[in-house]
């Protein structure tokens, strides 16, 4: 799962990507979920999960936070892979980019075939 909360912002954020790592197949999204019953959508293109608000009074405002669940084939090497993930103040993936503040997400993907 992927979390994203709007902290401390003084504007709306309205979609937010996700960059999926390299080696990482069929990606599917299980479920969306936003605090205050805000509803938001989500996609998977061939190296982005792409979440937005459904509309504007969809847009997380500060203290609010929406998450996403997914599945996905692991690549075979061991190691931890970062999901580079950027917030926006469109709903579009455009406007304003909002970086987070600490590390990224992060997966890690142990060998179990030993």
């Amino acid at each position: 799962m992927i979390f994203i909360a709007d902290l401390r912002n003084t504007n709306r954020i309205g979609s937010f990507t996700a960059e999926i790592p390299s080696g990482f197949d069929e990606v599917t999204i299980l479920e969306v979920a936003a605090s205050n019953g805000k509803l938001w959508s989500a996609l998977t293109e061939s190296d982005k999960v792409r979440l937005k608000a459904e509309n504007g009074g969809n847009e997380l405002e500060a203290g609010e936070y929406v998450g996403v669940t997914f599945s996905a084939i692991s690549p075979e090497q061991a190691g931890l892979y970062e999901w580079t993930a950027k917030g926006y103040e469109g709903r579009g993936c455009a406007g304003d980019i909002y970086n987070l503040l600490g590390l990224q997400p992060t997966v890690a993907v142990v060998d179990n075939h030993r």
